[in-house]
């Protein structure tokens, strides 16, 4: 159940940027295509565009849903989290800190939004891109015969630590799923 008023935008507020998402609106919903290529790689500046794409949309009183895909020609939503934005000896505390109060704040805003929330994936979705695919209200995941498509939190595997709720987030999707489609996806993961 979504719970945000819509936020209002001000003239002080970011712009998306139209060099990593391009927004196309229709008379009641708008398409955010992610296009960071070469594979939609989570930069704090990427989380930063799809934080204002969702502040434009919000702010139009006719727009009633949003749904995020990937701009790319390759099977790829996104490849998840920028590692040098996290990985330690690359990063700054700093720099470590605004990456994920970039990324959380605009997570919270897509899963409390007003709007109708789609994620549209076409192949791979690890990291960051699975916690923008489970805060939104529908998912869509395409089957690719040229790539495994695959979704999950990779970072623990690799030592960096995620937020509790990105966790929270997987477990509730998953206990809504039927035994069927949760042996689905284990096995397919296997």
């Amino acid at each position: 159940m979504k719970h945000n008023p819509t936020r209002s935008s001000s003239a002080s507020e970011p712009t998306p940027d139209p060099d990593l998402v391009t927004l196309t609106h229709h008379p009641t919903f708008t398409v955010v295509r992610i296009h960071a290529g070469p594979a939609n790689v989570l930069t704090r500046n990427l989380w930063g565009a799809l934080a204002a794409a969702l502040r434009v949309v919000e702010a139009d009183e006719t727009q009633l849903g949003i749904a995020f895909l990937s701009g790319l020609r390759k099977p790829i939503f996104s490849a998840g989290n920028d590692i040098q934005e996290l990985y330690a000896p690359n990063t700054s505390a700093s720099r470590y800190r605004d990456f994920w109060l970039t990324s959380n704040t605009f997570l919270i805003d897509l899963y409390t939004s007003r709007l109708v929330t789609v994620a549209a994936i076409k192949g791979a979705s690890p990291a960051g891109g699975c916690a923008l695919s489970l805060c939104c209200d529908i998912r869509i995941m395409t089957s690719n015969t040229c790539m495994k498509s695959y979704i999950g939190l990779n970072e623990v595997a690799l030592g960096i630590h995620v937020p509790k709720f990105w966790g929270e987030l997987m477990r509730r999707t998953a206990s809504r799923a039927s035994g069927a489609a949760i042996d689905r996806v284990l096995l397919d993961a296997t």
